[in-house]
C-alpha cells in the first residue's frame, strides 16, 4: 500500500481515509466495531468537530459510551474511543496518546 498525505510508509491509508497506528484510524474502527458507520476522511482529530458539523452530525460536550472524544489541543489533535461513563469521569481507548502507536487506556475527567 502506498502511504498516503502525511502517513509514512506502511501506514495507509486506511479504508477511512487516515494512517494507520493513528488515533483517528483507530477511533474510526471502534466505531465501525460498534456497529455503526465509521467517520471517513474528517482529517486530523482538531478538524472532526467541524467535520461533524459540516455533515449535520450533533456534537455534545458529555460523553457516552460509543462517542468519540476529542481534543483540539495540539498540531493533529487526539482522538478517543469513549468506553464507559461514570460520575464526571470517562474511560477511553485510544491509539498513539504517546506517539508509540499502541494502544492504551485512559480514565479522564470532563
Amino acid at each position: 500500500m502506498s502511504p498516503g498525505f502525511g502517513c509514512v510508509d506502511n501506514d495507509g491509508p486506511d479504508e477511512w481515509g487516515y494512517c494507520t497506528r493513528q488515533c483517528v484510524s483507530y477511533a474510526a474502527w471502534a466505531v465501525l466495531a460498534s456497529g455503526r458507520s465509521a467517520p471517513k476522511s474528517y482529517g486530523n482529530a482538531r478538524d472532526w468537530v467541524g467535520a461533524a458539523y459540516a455533515r449535520g452530525i450533533p456534537v455534545y460536550r458529555s460523553p457516552e459510551p460509543g462517542d468519540v472524544a476529542i481534543s483540539t489541543s495540539g498540531f493533529w489533535g487526539h482522538a478517543m474511543y469513549v468506553e464507559s461513563v461514570s460520575g464526571n469521569t470517562f474511560r477511553t481507548s485510544e491509539y498513539n496518546t504517546y506517539l508509540t502507536g499502541q494502544l492504551s487506556y485512559q480514565t479522564r475527567n470532563f
